[in-house]
């Protein structure tokens, strides 16, 4: 029986734990990585390991409005990306369109009527069948309207299913953790059930240097609990959250990524979790990443460096709530390794969710030039855990594989201060009170109460 079923309905258990045997591993190609000037970050489809993903996503296509259609002027690209389906016949893989940068307006653009909307689909099924991808994948973050997005979802749904080409066509959308726009019931159930495939909680991105003021973690497993924290600030938080809205488990893909958010402190004699860090102004940032140019962050394979450079960083893997970050000198880093990835994909897999996600393929160590432990260190964990539940999945090894010197690093056997005291309480019990919560700040705002 899944862990998070106890409780539920026999019905709602086997829905939820069928679909345990089809876990994805959802991996993302971003398209202007071939262009960096740093060898040891530039990365294009040459450099993609087909054994490691289930599904490959191609970041980013992008919408011809005049047209109607999708644009067809990275067609050379789309190809050699599909290609790598010659090496491994049994990836899928999908277009992404959107980003973090996108504002929209194609989406807007092409979503104003419904018969807007039904030409863009249908022009959509013939290009990706022409190109050989399996998919779309809708990342469309910055929405100023439920309905336009429900409309194009409802579009390309209809336009998929009457499609009779083989295989059919997946639709993924990705959702921001946090409270947005479309965090109402009547939505995400009408998404879930009536549209989409699979939706990806972006799970990361939960601090920034720009307005946090203390030490925190950019993607912990489970709520920090304290005056100064936000509880909704976690992966298992957000998956509870949007199960209490009807996004069911079995479409659910939780995301980590391989950059790792980078932070100041104001005083280095302060190091735990919660210690004030500088506050950075507007449009400026103290720390970006060497190789990969990254504002306020650090990518993994330049996290190992550091570590493997600097004789006294600690790094500190909390317990309670499944998180790591380092400590050197000023610098205060929360990042995913081995570890926090081999936690969070036993949590995922155990709990009935449809998969992981990992953002984006050139932020792991891709070459094995920078953390020896091999090529692709954080993908590789990701695919032996898998490997060992599919085997045995009551007697998962969990020991450490971080393999990073320990002779550069120090790694305290326990956090410090409170991170160590009460045991955290079971996964299903902490589901039922975070959606017990959730429950009850519904109720509040249907009442009318601020």
């Amino acid at each position: 029986m899944c862990p998070v079923c106890g409780g539920y309905v026999a019905l709602m258990t086997m829905l939820i734990c069928d679909h345990t045997e089809g876990f994805l591993r959802v991996c993302y190609y971003l398209n202007w990585t071939a262009q960096r000037a740093s060898p040891f970050s530039r990365f294009d489809t040459s450099d993609i390991d087909t054994t490691l993903c289930t599904h490959l996503v191609y970041a980013f296509g992008e919408i011809d409005t005049s047209q109607k259609t999708l644009s067809i002027s990275s067609s050379t690209d789309y190809r050699h990306f599909n290609e790598l389906k010659t090496k491994n016949p049994e990836l899928t893989t999908l277009l992404s369109l959107g980003g973090d940068t996108d504002r929209g307006e194609g989406f807007l653009n092409v979503s104003q009527t419904d018969t807007s909307a039904d030409t863009f689909a249908t022009n959509t099924v013939g290009i990706l069948r022409v190109l050989g991808f399996d998919g779309l994948d809708i990342y469309w973050i910055h929405k100023t309207t439920s309905e336009n997005y429900l409309r194009l979802l409802r579009s390309i749904r209809r336009a998929f299913d009457v499609d009779p080409g083989s295989p059919r066509l997946l639709l993924t959308i990705n959702i921001l953790a946090l409270r947005n726009e479309l965090a109402e019931a009547p939505i995400i159930q009408e998404i879930s059930k009536e549209y989409i495939d699979y939706a990806i909680l972006m799970t990361f991105d939960f601090v920034s240097s720009f307005y946090d003021q203390i030490t925190h973690y950019d993607s912990p497993l489970y709520a920090i609990e304290g005056a100064n924290f936000n509880k909704e600030h976690s992966t298992e938080w957000a998956v509870s959250f949007y199960r209490s809205l009807g996004l069911p488990l079995h479409k659910t893909i939780i995301a980590v990524r391989g950059a790792g958010k980078w932070q100041v402190l104001q005083d280095t004699s302060l190091t735990d979790l919660g210690s004030p860090t500088k506050t950075e102004p507007y449009g400026t940032f103290f720390k970006v990443s060497p190789e990969y140019m990254l504002p306020g962050a650090i990518v993994y394979p330049e996290i190992c460096r550091f570590m493997l450079s600097n004789a006294s960083t600690a790094r500190v893997f909390d317990e309670k709530h499944k998180a790591v970050y380092l400590v050197s000198g000023e610098n205060w880093i929360s990042y995913e390794d081995t570890d926090t990835i081999r936690e969070k994909v036993t949590w995922a897999r155990k709990n009935g969710l449809a998969g992981f996600m990992f953002w984006s393929l050139d932020q792991d160590d891709f070459s094995g030039t920078g953390c020896e432990q091999g090529r692709y260190p954080l993908l590789s964990t990701v695919k032996k855990v898998m490997e060992a539940l599919d085997s045995s999945p009551d007697n998962l090894d969990t020991t450490s594989t971080d393999s990073v010197k320990t002779t550069h690093t120090t790694a305290p056997t326990k956090p410090p201060g409170a991170l160590t005291t009460a045991t955290r309480k079971t996964t299903e019990t902490k589901l039922s009170e975070i959606e017990t919560t959730v429950t009850m700040l519904s109720e509040t705002k249907n009442k009318g109460i601020t």
